[in-house]
């Protein structure tokens, strides 16, 4: 019996695009904050970006939002997902820790919390 599983992350895995497209992993767009504006960094174009660093203004990256995660792991499902595994980076690594904080929970809760069957 075979399982369709897939694979979703977010943009600081800096995959390639041909890489994500040929292995249909999903990724979810990190924000950047450009002065107090919050914006997914797929709808920041280079040219905003020279411009704010051209005027000084701060720019700062944030993670993605949960509900971007789950409307990516909505999509999975809706295309025959069985399994989803979703690989980030550790707070721990990330260069900016940030003030949403997940729960705390077990060891083995969490790791059995990286795959999840939709019920029926």
């Amino acid at each position: 019996m075979s399982s369709r599983v897939a694979v979703v992350t977010d943009s600081t895995a800096s995959l390639p695009a041909r890489l994500a497209d040929r292995f249909n992993i999903i990724t979810v767009p990190m924000q950047l904050k450009i002065g107090s504006e919050l914006i997914d960094e797929a709808y920041v174009p280079t040219e905003r970006l020279l411009q704010a660093m051209e005027a000084q203004i701060p720019i700062s990256t944030q993670p993605p939002a949960p509900d971007a995660f789950f409307w990516a792991y909505q999509d999975a499902w809706a295309k025959g997902a069985e399994t989803i595994v979703s690989v980030h980076v550790t707070p721990k690594l990330s260069p900016r820790r940030t003030r949403r904080r997940w729960p705390r929970r077990s060891r083995a809760s969490r790791c059995s919390s990286s795959t999840r069957t939709p019920r029926a």
